[in-house]
């Protein structure tokens, strides 16, 4: 009911955003409610009714928003969702990525953030959390420079310093160096954020007026906002270089599931759904994704082994890029070579 009612009022509303408060209070103790990822996961594999160059441009950009700006706040401290719907949101997080205004690429760094963290949260177990942990992801304090503070203060050490000199780092420090790594500039730049004053909690304080309670919300401020969302907006880059960001993004991810408290048992659950969600979008036109997906099967292609009706199907796929170059935006045949790139070298020897 309530996410029918945001949806009537579209994204950036005081009613929505008023919602989204009350949504993050209930998800973590009501499951049912975490099922918004799946939905946003097929609403975005729904934009291939419509041919459009950018997924922003597409009709259903709008409800899209919406949805986006609910899971910002429900997926803080939400290990529930996180455990269960982590390769939902590596889908969703690679097809959007610096897609819309800065809000909207703001509130999808947030919610990356957000999701690491409660992974970070269920791995902590016989640590001392430093303060500055949960506060970090507002940007109101450095968590670069003090993650965590083991027992191990060698491990703390490595952590602080983001490198690896023979001192295997736990689980929960892995994924508070990640965490650290994510509000690095370089990290943000990569979501499109270009500034350093820009993540999803400062355009959401802004939206507030002195106090910060939900019921002082700034009309004002988020019909700002909302204007820009209205419009198209676009990260201007070469299709290389916004698949190259596509590819960095996916290892995060990526390095998640690789963690030592995944990496026997939920991680390979993880990559294995992360495969399908991306297979069923890899060979379906839509030039908004399309390209996307076929950078991310090459990335988790390298993970696993290759089989001949997979090759088949994307080579089927270059020949008809190929065919088209010219008439169509060269992504797609760009990110069909990438995958290729990757899948070479898990071929089996007979293929």
């Amino acid at each position: 009911m309530m996410v029918t009612v945001s949806l009537e009022y579209g994204a950036l509303t005081v009613e929505t955003e008023l919602i989204a408060d009350m949504l993050a209070t209930v998800a973590g103790k009501n499951p049912r409610y975490n099922k918004l990822v799946p939905r946003l996961r097929k609403l975005i594999a729904q934009t291939c009714t419509m041919s459009v160059m950018h997924i922003s441009s597409h009709q259903l950009w709008p409800e899209i928003a919406v949805y986006m700006r609910l899971l910002l706040t429900m997926s803080f401290s939400n290990c529930n969702l996180a455990d269960e719907y982590l390769p939902d949101v590596a889908f969703i997080t690679c097809m959007l990525l610096k897609s819309g205004p800065g809000l909207i690429q703001a509130t999808l760094h947030g919610i990356v953030m957000h999701v690491v963290h409660s992974l970070a949260l269920t791995q902590c177990n016989g640590m001392i959390i430093d303060p500055t942990f949960s506060s970090s992801i507002t940007g109101a304090n450095s968590f670069a420079g003090n993650p965590v503070r083991q027992f191990s203060e060698s491990a703390a050490a490595n952590a602080d310093a983001g490198n690896n000199t023979g001192q295997v780092l736990s689980p929960y420090a892995q994924l508070a160096q990640q965490l650290a790594e994510l509000i690095q500039t370089r990290t943000k730049f990569n979501f499109g954020l270009r500034s350093k004053s820009t993540s999803a909690v400062t355009f959401i304080a802004s939206s507030y007026t002195r106090g910060g309670a939900a019921s002082t919300l700034n009309p004002e401020a988020l019909m700002e906002f909302k204007d820009e969302l209205s419009h198209s907006n676009q990260v201007l880059e070469s299709p290389r270089e916004a698949l190259a960001g596509v590819e960095r993004v996916a290892h995060i991810f990526l390095r998640i599931m690789d963690n030592p408290a995944f990496v026997n048992g939920r991680g390979n659950s993880w990559r294995a759904r992360w495969t399908t969600l991306v297979t069923a979008s890899t060979f379906v036109f839509n030039p908004a994704i399309q390209p996307r997906a076929f950078v991310l099967l090459g990335r988790l292609a390298a993970h696993d082994e290759v089989d001949d009706d997979l090759l088949y199907q994307t080579l089927a796929t270059l020949r008809g890029a190929l065919a088209s170059f010219g008439e169509t935006d060269e992504s797609l045949p760009i990110s069909v070579l990438l995958c290729l790139v990757n899948m070479v070298g898990n071929l089996p020897p007979d293929s």
